[in-house]
């Protein structure tokens, strides 16, 4: 009879084969993938807690942006339309 890993055994198993340095190959199996890559971040967090001194001060969520998503867009829109009145004024 088969056994296949549970999702925590392939966890622990990427957390002791896994060295930050590695590359990670896009072939392997999504959760082992997914402790790789919070592998690396953890290890890019200690390293920037080395070297500029601070201690959980790296912001771990995400923040939804509060601007205005069509904002850029009305201000194209408004640019357009006054550069083609300028070439209305010019003829």
């Amino acid at each position: 009879m088969e056994r296949y890993m549970t999702g925590e055994e392939i966890r622990q198993f990427a957390r002791k084969h896994h060295d930050p340095k590695d590359r990670i190959n896009d072939s392997w199996h999504p959760v082992y993938i997914d402790e790789c890559r919070l592998i690396n971040r953890e290890a890019i967090e200690d390293s920037l807690n080395e070297k500029y001194n601070v201690s959980g001060k790296i912001n771990k969520t995400i923040k939804k942006s509060t601007l205005y998503v069509g904002m850029g867009e009305r201000k194209r829109r408004e640019e357009y339309k006054n550069m083609r009145n300028a070439d209305k004024n010019k003829r």
